[in-house]
């Protein structure tokens, strides 16, 4: 339904940030012309990937950065807010464990394996794929794009993505997920070739049968 809010005659240009999500939400897409109702939806959808971004900040600062990005967090961890630190033994703050994974799938709603995934991308994205976080933050690259850079990056070191980055990103801005997906996966092979029986093991270990009661005697299988 059309709602109450006054609109502008146009839609809001420039950067995604704080003032003109502001200005965003004040438009009353209903009182467009069909071409700025167009405009206004590619404005909501460039917001939607500037809060990711955010978001993408929030799982790191409850998740910390892990053990694979330890040395490189710098100020980016807990232990500057008096949380654990990193030379203590008694601290698990860089590992996965699973009392972190199930408070994100909590505060989420999401299943572990899910509330993990998002912890893995969004530490990737903080410490490993800057310019993918960035392409993410200027609404140019959606969460479904840095997704899929993530995932393919993953057996990448830091200096490999960043080569991967520059390489497989130019055109992301006018791709899907899927072909930015397909452009990252051969930048990748280029720079960090997989032999066969790896990377057939690696693929076996990307799917999941999942298994959903239906409250009944049914239930549906789903396989990823």
């Amino acid at each position: 339904m059309p709602s109450s809010h006054s609109s502008p005659a146009t839609t809001v240009p420039g950067v995604p940030c704080l003032e003109s999500f502001g200005a965003l939400v004040a438009v009353d897409p209903f009182t467009l012309s069909a071409a700025d109702r167009v405009m206004h939806l590619l404005d909501m959808e460039r917001h939607a990937a500037w809060m990711d971004a955010l978001r993408v900040d929030a799982v790191v600062a409850v998740a910390g950065p892990g053990p694979e990005f330890a040395d490189v967090a710098g100020a980016k961890t807990a232990a500057d807010d008096g949380g654990p630190q990193p030379d203590d033994p008694s601290a698990n703050f860089f590992a996965v464990s699973d009392e972190v994974r199930d408070e994100v799938a909590a505060t989420l709603r999401v299943s572990g394996w899910a509330a993990e995934r998002r912890i893995i991308v969004a530490r990737d994205l903080t410490y490993k794929l800057p310019e993918t976080r960035a392409l993410l933050a200027t609404g140019h690259a959606t969460y479904a794009h840095a997704h899929a850079v993530s995932d393919e990056c993953e057996r990448l070191s830091i200096p490999e993505a960043a080569t991967v980055e520059a390489r497989a990103l130019r055109r992301v801005r006018t791709q899907t997920p899927s072909l930015t997906r397909r452009s990252v996966r051969r930048a990748a092979a280029a720079v960090h070739p997989v032999a066969p029986k790896k990377k057939l093991d690696e693929e076996f270990a990307r799917r999941e049968v999942t298994i959903h009661h239906d409250g009944g005697v049914m239930a549906t299988v789903t396989a990823t």
